[in-house]
């Protein structure tokens, strides 16, 4: 039986986590900052979409929750200092891009619907593309799939930038792990460096 945490228990979650509820404490591996006002509604409220996207693209709902909490804290209206739009984050090009794919002839990137189903379809195309290998996948989502492999191909390992990222997104999936699905109902095994096997 899984065990199924949610957000509306926020001190049974701390408490596993090992953060104090709203205060960062000495989290090892753990990424603990307060969560911003009116967070656990907004996570609520994407929490259908993600699930759908997750379940559609064969991506752990986990690690899709933990992608927005990285790039947006949940906040669709977020635009980064470089253009990267909505939930996911997404370049205007690469959005124009998945939404040719996903089918779409009109897109907003600021849509929950239309980003988390975006994002969630490229995080696949990443997971994909590198074996699932999650920390290249998510070095990739960050850094684009086309500089991963050329850093690869030239020094032998992805670029530092996008192993932050990734080493970020992990640790955050710790808030939100709890409801992830086992790998027997149809999600991918994805390999990562810092889980057994």
């Amino acid at each position: 039986m899984l065990l199924q945490a949610r957000f509306a228990f926020p001190a049974l979650l701390a408490l596993l986590v090992g953060c104090a509820t709203g205060q960062p404490r000495s989290c090892a591996n753990l990424s603990c900052a307060p969560a911003p006002k009116g967070f656990e509604d907004r996570v609520e409220a994407y929490r259908p979409l993600v699930e759908r996207a997750a379940a559609e693209f064969g991506v752990p709902d986990d690690l899709v929750m933990a992608v927005i909490y990285v790039e947006s804290s949940f906040r669709p209206e977020a635009v980064s200092r470089v253009g990267a739009r909505g939930l996911m984050q997404l370049m205007p090009g690469t959005a124009e891009e998945l939404a040719r794919r996903l089918g779409y002839s009109r897109y907003d990137s600021h849509d929950p619907e239309f980003c988390i189903r975006a994002g969630t379809y490229y995080l696949a195309q990443n997971l994909r593309r590198f074996d699932q290998d999650l920390e290249l996948a998510l070095a990739a989502y960050a850094t684009g799939p086309g500089r991963v492999k050329q850093w690869l191909r030239d020094r032998g390992k992805p670029p530092p930038a996008g192993m932050r990222y990734a080493a970020k997104v992990e640790r955050s999936r710790d808030r939100f792990i709890l409801e992830a699905k086992p790998v027997s109902e149809g999600l991918w095994p994805i390999k990562s460096k810092s889980s057994p096997g």
